[in-house]
């Protein structure tokens, strides 16, 4: 579908192909005068001009579609990042409150070599879902 600005051209363009033989009439001009040929010189400029802005038009709505593609994705993304997002917190969330309550069992327990390495791993453990946290957090902030 052609755009006014399109239809202009065109037009502007077709006006230009009937000017020269009009021109030509009016001014009595022969085909082998100077005049003649400064005229079939600035219609055929004026007719490249034309060209190359109906061009510059159509060019220029096919980048604006294309950007709105790269948009439409980028906002599927960032919505299926924060759909993952969503899904990954709540056993993040159960996974901490589960270590929780093993440090607790721990702590009630004597001091045996065995509790300390399960401490440790915990403590670890720990570390590993904040990380997981924070990189879903960041990830989340990044495509909003």
């Amino acid at each position: 579908m052609k755009c006014k600005k399109e239809k202009i051209i065109i037009s502007l363009v077709s006006l230009l192909f009937l000017s020269i033989p009009i021109s030509a009439y009016a001014l009595e001009l022969k085909s082998d005068s100077t005049t003649f040929n400064l005229l079939l010189g600035v219609t055929l400029l004026l007719l490249i001009v034309s060209f190359v802005v109906l061009h510059f038009f159509r060019l220029n709505k096919q980048l604006r579609a294309d950007l709105l593609d790269i948009q439409h994705r980028q906002n599927d993304v960032s919505a299926s990042m924060s759909v993952i997002a969503h899904q990954w917190k709540q056993p993040l969330n159960q996974l901490g409150m589960l270590m929780m309550t093993i440090e607790v069992l721990l702590a009630r327990q004597s001091e045996s070599e065995n509790s300390k390495k399960i401490n440790e791993t915990v403590l670890k453990a720990h570390d590993v879902l904040a990380s997981m946290a924070k990189t879903i957090d960041n990830g989340v902030n990044n495509l909003a």
